[in-house]
């Protein structure tokens, strides 16, 4: 039970990621809103590093493991 619950933190968790990859830089923006863009990216990738951490921590799979854990070095 717990495998499964994992393993679809981990998917949620890399879609996130490839998500977060596609986010455009902001263009033309004052420095406030430059701020909250940023912000924003920063509180997301934490967020996605806990998870990954999480997941890493709990995962069983050693492939899986060593590919949680190529993600969280790089």
């Amino acid at each position: 039970m717990a495998n499964v619950t994992y393993d679809l933190l981990w998917r949620e968790t890399m879609r996130d990621l490839l998500d977060m990859l596609e986010l455009d830089p902001p263009q033309d923006q004052d420095e406030e809103e430059s701020f909250q863009h940023f912000s924003y990216l920063y509180i997301k990738y934490v967020q996605i590093y806990k998870n990954l951490e999480d997941c890493y921590d709990q995962h069983v799979h050693p492939q899986k493991r060593n590919d949680i854990k190529d993600v969280l070095e790089a």
